[in-house]
């Protein structure tokens, strides 16, 4: 195993070295149990990249050691966990996969309301607006009003996974429409 870690280790280190100088990178992190013990595995990935390591922790500290200042020269696609809002990226961009396959699950839910879908059909829509003017700088701003026009919408009957939903939207709404404004990067 040790053979096997140090014969590996000079790619390792190029893969880590492409990813911190790379415009964008995905993050990722999922608890795993190994002898009883929770561990962390992380996934760093580019279009051309991706990088697994363990850590101890799901803490922003484990990207902030592993990657350095390169953070703040990069723009970081994310899921909603708090430990990446608590790190200095040159942008942030929650993962629009991420947020469609919770509404999806909420959709299934309950399948009487209405709301998942337009929020759903919402964020459709700004990415068919990115895919059909990828050179553009695409003003957010109206697509944040009408985010929030569905945010305000009265949604307690719908149960607490839609209201925790919700809730966590109102938190990252700044971060959703991101790449909006920044042309897709080759």
């Amino acid at each position: 195993m040790n053979e096997a870690k140090r014969n590996a280790q000079p790619v390792i280190d190029k893969i880590k070295e492409y990813i911190k100088s790379s415009a964008v990178v995905g993050f990722d992190e999922s608890g795993l149990y190994c002898n009883k013990r929770l561990d962390w595995a992380w996934i760093t990935q580019t279009v051309y990249y991706t990088l697994l390591f363990r850590a101890d922790g799901r803490g922003s500290k484990v990207l902030a050691d592993k990657f350095g200042d390169s953070l703040e020269r990069m723009t970081a696609v994310t899921d909603r966990h708090s430990a990446y809002f608590a790190l200095h990226f040159l942008n942030h961009q929650v993962c629009l996969a991420h947020l469609l396959r919770e509404l999806q699950y909420l959709s299934e839910l309950n399948t009487e309301q209405e709301w998942s879908g337009k929020v759903t059909c919402l964020f459709r829509e700004a990415i068919h607006e990115r895919n059909t003017n990828p050179n553009d700088v695409i003003n957010k701003v109206s697509w944040i009003e009408r985010l929030d026009n569905l945010l305000k919408q009265n949604i307690e009957g719908f149960g607490k996974k839609f209201i925790t939903f919700k809730k966590g939207l109102v938190k990252c709404r700044d971060y959703i429409f991101n790449f909006l404004e920044n042309p897709i990067l080759d």
